[in-house]
This record gives structure tokens, C-alpha cells and sequence, in this order.
């Protein structure tokens, strides 16, 4: 099962990341391909018939912000999608659910609430 086209992904992830060295190229070849490769991140991707099947972030600081805005350029991006005109997405992880919704005069709102698991005290 696929995330999405390549071409989708890396349109909506190079719009919502402001670190020019963290970007997305246009284009990558199909299997397994290390995008970046520093002392703090690490992304590869593994494409096949140019659908994105999976990506892994790995960090040596979580609390980074390059870290930190790579992880939100793909999920934020998800969740816009490319397709501006989308009305509503969600997102759950570690049972918060992050719910999108666009009205039609292009306002986003931003809902968190616990779907699940303890809360932070």
C-alpha cells in the first residue's frame, strides 16, 4: 500500500518546509533512496512505480528544529493535501487527533482533542 505519488508528497512537503537543505528533489528514482543524510537527520524514501511507500525520519535530536519542521513538512502536509479545495482531513497520533477543516473562504482550523491513552500532566 502507497502514501501517495511522489510528485504529490514532495509538492505539499517543499511548500510547508522553510529549510532550503531539507528539501525535497523533483524527481528521485524508484527503491530506496537516502534524501539527506547529516549529523542530525537522516530521511530515506522508498518509491515504487513512483508511489511513495514509505518514509523514515531518523534524528539524533528530536527536540530540533530541523527535526521538528521536517516531521511537520510531511504532516502538515498530509493533511492539506495537494488539493486545496479538500474540506476536511484528520490525523490521530498517539491518540490526539489533529482534524483539519477548510471553509470555503479558505480559513483553516486546527482541532486537538484525545481519541485516546493518558494525558500529559
Amino acid at each position: 500500500m502507497d502514501i501517495g505519488s511522489y510528485d504529490a508528497i514532495q509538492q505539499v512537503y517543499n511548500q510547508n518546509i522553510r529549510l532550503l537543505q531539507y528539501r525535497l528533489p523533483r524527481q528521485i528514482e524508484n527503491g530506496v533512496t537516502t534524501i539527506f543524510d547529516d549529523e542530525l537527520i537522516k530521511l530515506t524514501i522508498v518509491v515504487s512505480s513512483q508511489l511513495v511507500e514509505k518514509i523514515t525520519i531518523t534524528t539524533t535530536k528530536s527536540h530540533s528544529v530541523e527535526y521538528q519542521q521536517t516531521f511537520a513538512g510531511f504532516q502538515f502536509g498530509f493533511a492539506e493535501g495537494p488539493n486545496e479545495d479538500k474540506q476536511h482531513s484528520e490525523v490521530i497520533a498517539n491518540g490526539i487527533l489533529a482534524k483539519y477543516e477548510r471553509a470555503n473562504d479558505g480559513v483553516l482550523t486546527a482541532i486537538l482533542t484525545r481519541t485516546s491513552g493518558k494525558a500529559i500532566e
